[in-house]
């Protein structure tokens, strides 16, 4: 038995070793991979080497976990993990992920629908504890975008030094289009089939789908409406034979 391990570690050692350095020196952070093609892989805080000239994640915390579907369509992902028990899902389906940063706190819970596409993007949940950020299926974002569910600082009341900017959750709903140089902050939520017009920042809930959010702060300026990928030329061409969602 003794020789068998002593074989075993001869022939193994550099993965074994690889696991051991990941696990214990990263903390038990983990990240996951689902290639389109064949089974998961686990890998204990670190990259598959085909992916790391695209994957960058920094760990300074504990027990942190990646879950990344078909990581082939991600261009350029970082991640950094400023805290504790955080999560990041980013589902399957990916279009196409293009500069997206992710920062995160402690306990803080970030997840990406299938389907998704983006250019470029800042999602920070950076110096808050226990909230979220969730983003539905099927949504198209452009650049200069940044999502956030606190302010990064305290803002209080001077007599009884009570919190006024508190934390809160982010809600994207599914097929949303966000325009470029959009800001979603804290509380925010953006109903299914909506389009955030370019510029926009959005500050609070609404609950109307189907909708045109504009302006700052952003409001509805249009109800009734839905959109698609296709460019007005394409979608013209052949409107009668696509399928929409009701």
């Amino acid at each position: 038995m003794k020789y068998k391990v002593l074989l075993f570690l001869k022939h193994n050692n550099k993965k074994i070793l690889f696991y051991i350095n990941q696990l214990v020196y990263k903390n038990n952070n983990s990240v996951t991979f689902f290639p389109k093609s064949s089974a998961a892989r686990l890998f204990g805080g670190g990259i598959p080497h085909g992916y790391r000239k695209k994957i960058k994640i920094i760990y300074c915390g504990q027990n942190n976990y990646v879950e990344i579907h078909e990581p082939r369509n991600i261009k350029s992902l970082n991640i950094l993990f400023l805290g504790n028990n955080n999560r990041v899902i980013i589902k399957k389906g990916i279009n196409i992920i293009k500069n997206m940063d992710i920062y995160c706190g402690d306990s803080s819970f970030v997840s990406i629908g299938k389907m998704f596409s983006v250019n470029e993007i800042l999602i920070s949940t950076q110096r808050t504890s226990g909230y979220k950020i969730t983003i539905g299926n099927d949504c198209l974002f452009s650049r200069g975008l940044v999502i956030r569910n606190g302010d990064g600082h305290t803002i209080f009341d001077e007599k009884t030094k009570g919190i006024l900017n508190q934390p809160e959750n982010v809600e994207i709903g599914n097929h949303v289009w966000i325009a470029e140089s959009v800001k979603i902050l804290k509380g925010s939520k953006i109903p299914d089939n909506c389009v955030v017009g370019a510029g926009a920042i959005v500050t609070k809930k609404f609950s109307e789908p189907n909708c045109i959010l504009a302006g700052i702060p952003a409001k509805v300026i249009k109800t009734g409406i839905n959109w698609h990928r296709f460019g007005t030329e394409k979608f013209e061409k052949y409107k009668d034979s696509l399928y929409f969602n009701d």
